[in-house]
């Protein structure tokens, strides 16, 4: 399911989950389908995991 990345004021990202009971999503993103290729900076309380299909991905975390 691909999803547009939506970051709140505070920086939290707005996880849209399909289950509101069981809170957990697979998303895929396209970096080229975002402003300037990246993810701007943002938090959020869910657990994520990174999978790279192609290519390199540099990833800040602080």
């Amino acid at each position: 399911m691909y999803q547009e990345i939506i970051v709140e004021n505070t920086r939290e990202e707005l996880i849209q989950f399909p289950d509101k009971q069981w809170k957990h999503i697979i998303l895929h993103t396209h970096l080229n389908r975002t402003i300037f290729g990246y993810i701007p900076i943002h938090w959020h309380h869910a657990l994520q995991f990174m999978y790279v299909v192609n290519g390199t991905l540099d990833v800040s975390i602080g």
